[in-house]
């Protein structure tokens, strides 16, 4: 579409004899096929250009700094996990709950004794590089507190040994 309006103009503008010329007619969409792909070349190349651009930067401006984040169960062993501060909690509060293989509506998570808010940011939130997340559910606590009873008997039941222990050295 563009090659016809590019000669028509060019009919137009060239004198009588010139249009009616078949040579002259072919040079002309010659000339400007030739310049419309080096345009396009042009085009295409700055466009590459800016898509990369766009790509490098567009990550930080559309989901912000990458934050590399500790998550500490009430009982279990630690997690890492690397979320993005523009991001929404609500995105690292469902992920944490797939990786962790909880359920996300009996799960809470603190940073710094507050409660994670699902509608705001890690920025927004106050949510840094190195941060520590906190994540309870009843399971978990539940399992935290066994844990700690029978570390408790077991520490009771060594001490009953050693005194026995001591005891028996003693008689000897």
């Amino acid at each position: 579409m563009q090659c016809l309006i590019t000669i028509t103009l060019f009919a137009a503008l060239a004198p009588a004899a010139l249009a009616f010329d078949e040579s002259a007619l072919v040079q002309a969409v010659a000339h400007v096929r030739d310049g419309s792909q080096e345009s396009k070349a042009e085009d295409t190349a700055a466009s590459e250009e800016e898509e990369e651009e766009e790509f490098a930067h567009g990550d930080l401006t559309k989901y912000g700094d990458p934050l590399n984040l500790t998550v500490r169960p009430v009982y279990g062993p630690e997690l890492s996990f690397s979320f993005r501060s523009a991001m929404r909690l609500q995105v690292l509060m469902h992920a944490l709950s797939a990786k962790m293989g909880l359920q996300l509506s009996s799960a809470s998570f603190t940073h710094n004794g507050r409660e994670l808010d699902p509608k705001s940011t890690a920025r927004a939130f106050g949510i840094e590089d190195k941060a520590v997340i906190e994540v309870s559910t009843p399971t978990l606590a539940a399992e935290a507190a066994a844990a700690k009873e029978k570390a408790a008997r077991e520490a009771a039941r060594l001490e009953r040994r050693r005194a026995v222990q001591e005891e028996e050295f003693r008689r000897e």
